[in-house]
């Protein structure tokens, strides 16, 4: 299920630059139950030694112009969620009409539009609604990271392990033994550089082939290709 939500104000809605941290703030803090935001950030879906908020964010969908705050909305602003899980996105349902706080903005979700998509097929054609990340971290290395670009076979190799996971966490066992999901640039990306909590976060924006088992691709196209879905990260949209 996925939801398009709109915000509205009565001043301009404003945002740091880097408003990833606040994103993910608005989604565990006003969107959500407490106790379940606690559930889903704290301990997640899990598996073994992984676990997985099964949500992901699009980047704020309407260009914020810059000034001496950070980035300036205007007095509406569109955001997607998506998640695989129905019951999480029928919570977020219930808060249209809603007077909320998303940083130092009072906002009201004016519109809370609701869709779905079905993948029945092996190849998709997706446009990045926010950036993908593929990343590899090393034991014992005080959390340095690694973030592959699309020219790299690490790139689709890492977001195939990751979606067989996600998939396992819903549906058990996964058992397809055709070619692995791969992701390819149709044109030219864009490296997306952020920072999240201090820490420098790369991924890549622009539209992709995706090619692979449809059940994976449905766990992609719901839960998010990549990591750090919930922090906004890795939610694709269908083109043709």
């Amino acid at each position: 299920m996925r939801l398009e939500l709109i915000l509205t104000s009565e001043e301009d809605i404003r945002l740091p630059q880097h408003y990833k941290h606040h994103l993910m703030g608005f989604l565990y803090h006003q969107l959500l139950p407490a106790d379940v935001a606690d559930f889903v950030h704290n301990k997640g879906f899990c598996h073994g030694a992984q676990s997985f908020p099964m949500m992901c964010l699009s980047n704020v969908l309407v260009k914020g112009r810059k000034d001496s705050e950070g980035l300036n909305f205007g007095k509406s602003l569109r955001i997607m969620v998506s998640s695989g899980i129905d019951p999480l996105m029928e919570f977020i349902a219930e808060k249209e009409g809603a007077d909320l706080n998303f940083h130092c903005n009072q906002v009201t979700i004016k519109e809370c539009n609701l869709s779905y998509a079905v993948i029945s097929g092996e190849k998709i054609h997706a446009q990045t609604l926010s950036p993908i990340v593929s990343e590899r971290s090393f034991p014992g290395s005080e959390g340095r990271r690694t973030y592959f670009r699309p020219e790299e076979e690490d790139f689709s190799q890492i977001i195939y392990g990751n979606l067989i996971k996600k998939y396992e966490v819903l549906h058990g066992s996964y058992d397809y033994m055709g070619a692995p999901v791969t992701l390819k640039p149709l044109g030219r990306t864009h490296q997306y550089i952020d920072y999240v909590k201090n820490l420098v976060v790369k991924g890549e924006k622009g539209e992709f082939t995706i090619q692979g088992d449809p059940r994976l691709l449905q766990i992609g196209y719901d839960n998010g290709f990549g990591s750090r879905n919930p922090q906004g990260f890795g939610m694709v949209e269908l083109i043709q």
